[in-house]
């Protein structure tokens, strides 16, 4: 997932505010990350006295994961827990066929060339 440039300057704007030195922001960067896919945010309270404010730490998808439609990430997600085209057939009710249309679509959506690389790129992104 990508933050656009208003939630970024947003999220910013809350933890660089004097404020939130006190904790008056914190509870807008916590709502702001709420709203982000999850695992999308994560921050870090703890580091704010070391750091003196809370570290923010932002993660992507990864770009090869980026083009996938909502089914192929399904299938990714059962590439990257090691299931087989039969066990996914399985898994998500439909042909061993199908689920081999799906792989073969991931390969090229991902400009990966294995089965293992869609998992490591999808276990990456997550």
């Amino acid at each position: 997932m990508k933050l656009s440039k208003q939630q970024l300057v947003l999220l910013r704007e809350l933890l660089s505010d004097e404020k939130s030195r006190a904790g008056g922001a914190i509870s807008g960067a916590i709502r702001l990350a709420g709203t982000l896919e999850s695992k999308a945010v994560t921050i870090d309270f703890e580091s704010a006295a070391v750091l003196g404010h809370p570290m923010v730490v932002l993660r992507e998808r990864s770009p090869a994961m980026h083009a996938l439609s909502p089914r192929e990430s399904e299938v990714a997600a059962l590439l990257a827990r090691g299931l087989s085209n039969k066990e996914i057939a399985a898994d998500l009710c439909v042909s061993v066929a199908t689920v081999k249309d799906h792989v073969h679509s991931i390969l090229t959506k991902t400009g990966l060339d294995s089965r293992t690389k869609v998992a490591v790129a999808y276990r990456a992104s997550r």
